[in-house]
C-alpha cells in the first residue's frame, strides 16, 4: 500500500511548494506514529530510511515551532552526518521551497533579519541547525556521545542506529526530558546487525517489561517496499548477497551471522568437483603467510555466459610446514608448469602482512614473490593491497560466491583441495563473539583466508546505488 503525503504550511517560514510524494506503508507508519515515545524503522538497504527520517525532522520541527525546545539529529560519524543525513534533510527543506539563509542556516549564527528569532546557543553554533520560526536542533556524531550531556532535548532523530553503541542510546534517552516539547519523541532508522543492542531494546526488553510495549514500537520494512527502486537494483543485490546475508540486508530481518559454521553456504555435494586446469586461462595465486602451515590456493576464472558473470575454480592448493616464501614460490611455479601455460596473466593476491619488511635484509614476502616470478615478465600482475579487507566483508563475499540469494553458484573447488574443503566445513565463529575461532584447531583458517583475499578483491560485496523516492 502506498501513501501520499502532502506537507502542510506554516506561517512565517516561506513554503512556496506543496509537493506530494509517494511513501511505503512502513515509511508512513514511522512518520505518522505520535503515540510511542520510541519508534524504530528497521529495514533493508535502499528502503528509504534516511529519506523518511528527514521528512520526519521537517515535520517535527514545524510541529514544535514556538515551544523553544531543542531537537537532536544524530548519525554514527560526522562523515555520515554530512554526506547522507543532512543532505537528505536539505532536500526535504528544498521540497517545500525553503532557502538557505532566508529560512534556515547550519553551523552559523542566525541572520540578523530574523528579528524575533532567539537562539539558545549564544555565539557558538557549530553543528547547530536553526530554522526561522521553527526552532533549533543539534546535529551530532555519536562517536563521542558524551558530548551531548547537559543539553535537554524535546525530540531526537537517529540515522543508521546499528553503527552506534548502546551507551549512546542511553545518553540520548537521558537527554529527552525537555518540558517545553509538545510531544517528546525518539525516532530511529537502521538496517539490522544480528541480535545486537537494537534487538535487545526493541524486542527483548519490551517482551520482558510489558509497560515498554506502549512506549516502543518496531516497524519492519524491506528493500522491495521502496516505491522508487527498479527491478534491476533488487536483482543486483540478490546476485551479490548469499541467502542469509540477503535476509538481513534486503528483508531487514534480525539474522545471526556470527554463529556456527562461518562458510555456511558451502556444500560438498555442490561445490566439490574433479577439475582439470585449463592452459588457456590465466592463474590467480592466493597467499596466506602463516609459516606452519604456509598456505596458497591456486584458482582460475572463466566466464559463464548463462549467468553473465565469472565463475571461480579452486584448482589446487599448496600447504607446507616450516616453509619459506622462496620454497613456496618454486613449488607453485613447478605446478604451473605441470598444468600447462599459454601466456595468461599470473595474478598474485594475498595477506597484506606480506608487505612487512624483515629488519635483517630489508625485503618482504612480496619482494621475494616478484623475484621468483620474474620469468613471467609483464604477465605478472601485482594484486595485493596495503591493507586487508574487513573479515566480515571477505566472508560475506565468499559465501555469496558459493551461492547467492538467486540460487546461483559461482564457485567450485577441486577434490585436490582437501585443506580448503576442511576449512569451509569446519571453521566456526567463536562462541558469543564476532571473531573466527583460530585457536581450537590451528591448522584451520589459513587456506580459506588465502582465497578470501582474492574473492574480496575480485568479487566484493558492494551496495548498488539506490534510486530516489518519487516526488
Amino acid at each position: 500500500m502506498r501513501h501520499r503525503i502532502k506537507p502542510t504550511k506554516i506561517a512565517n517560514v516561506v513554503e512556496t511548494k506543496t509537493p506530494t510524494f509517494n511513501v511505503s506503508a512502513p515509511q508512513f507508519e514511522l512518520l505518522a506514529d505520535n503515540d510511542h515515545f520510541l519508534t524504530a524503522l528497521l529495514g533493508g538497504i535502499g528502503a528509504g530510511k534516511t529519506f523518511i527520517l528527514a521528512r520526519y525532522i521537517r515535520r517535527k520541527m514545524r510541529e514544535e515551532a514556538g515551544t523553544g525546545t531543542i531537537g537532536g539529529i544524530f548519525a554514527n560519524t560526522y562523515q555520515q552526518l554530512n554526506q547522507a543525513t543532512l543532505p537528505e534533510l536539505w532536500s526535504a527543506f528544498n521540497e517545500v521551497g525553503m532557502e538557505y539563509g532566508r529560512d534556515y542556516v547550519f553551523g552559523e549564527m542566525p541572520p540578523k533579519f530574523w528579528h524575533d528569532f532567539r537562539s539558545k546557543f549564544g555565539k557558538k553554533h557549530n553543528n547547530v541547525l536553526s530554522v526561522r520560526e521553527w526552532g533549533q536542533a543539534i546535529c551530532r556524531s555519536l562517536e563521542q556521545y558524551e558530548n551531548i550531556r547537559g543539553i535537554e532535548l524535546g525530540w531526537a532523530a537517529q540515522d543508521e542506529a546499528r553503527g552506534a553503541k548502546r551507551e549512546a542510546f542511553d545518553v540520548i534517552i537521558g537527554r529527552l526530558r525537555c518540558p517545553l516539547a509538545h510531544n517528546r519523541q525518539y525516532k530511529m532508522v537502521t538496517s539490522p546487525n544480528g541480535y545486537d543492542w537494537l534487538y535487545e531494546i526493541m524486542v527483548e526488553e519490551p517482551e520482558k517489561k510489558p509497560e515498554l510495549q506502549d512506549k516502543r514500537r518496531l516497524i519492519h520494512t524491506k528493500t522491495t517496499d521502496n516505491p522508487s527502486l527498479d527491478d534491476e537494483y533488487i536483482d543486483t543485490m540478490l546476485s551479490l548477497y548469499d541467502p542469509r546475508f540477503a535476509a538481513q540486508e534486503i528483508e531487514g530481518k534480525f539474522v545471526l551471522l556470527t554463529q556456527g559454521q562461518v562458510y555456511h553456504q558451502f556444500n560438498r555435494a555442490i561445490h566439490m568437483k574433479t577439475i582439470k586446469p585449463s592452459p588457456s586461462l590465466g592463474y590467480q595465486i592466493c597467499f596466506d603467510f602463516n609459516r606452519s602451515p604456509f598456505s596458497v590456493i591456486i584458482t582460475q576464472t572463466a566466464m559463464n555466459k548463462k549467468l553473465g558473470t565469472e565463475i571461480v575454480f579452486a584448482i589446487d592448493e599448496v600447504v607446507m610446514n616450516d616453509c619459506g616464501t622462496t620454497e613456496m614460490c618454486r613449488e607453485i611455479i613447478r605446478r604451473l608448469g605441470q598444468y600447462g601455460d599459454k601466456n595468461g596473466a599470473i595474478e598474485i593476491y594475498g595477506d597484506a602482512s606480506g608487505r612487512h619488511r624483515d629488519t635483517r635484509n630489508n625485503i618482504n614476502d612480496y619482494d621475494i614473490i616478484e623475484r621468483e616470478f620474474q620469468k613471467y615478465g609483464s604477465r605478472l600482475k601485482k594484486m595485493w593491497r596495503n591493507r586487508n579487507p574487513a573479515v566480515n566483508a571477505r566472508i560475506n563475499a565468499m559465501n555469496a560466491m558459493m551461492m547467492n540469494a538467486k540460487g546461483e553458484v559461482r564457485f567450485y573447488i577441486s577434490d585436490r583441495c582437501e585443506h580448503l574443503r576442511k576449512d569451509f566445513e569446519r571453521v566456526v565463529w567463536k562462541e558469543g563473539s564476532s571473531e573466527i575461532d583460530k585457536t581450537t584447531d590451528k591448522t584451520l583458517t589459513h587456506t580459506s583466508d588465502a582465497i578470501g583475499y582474492m574473492i574480496a578483491e575480485r568479487f566484493p560485496i558492494v551496495r548498488p546505488m539506490a534510486g530516489r523516492i518519487s516526488i
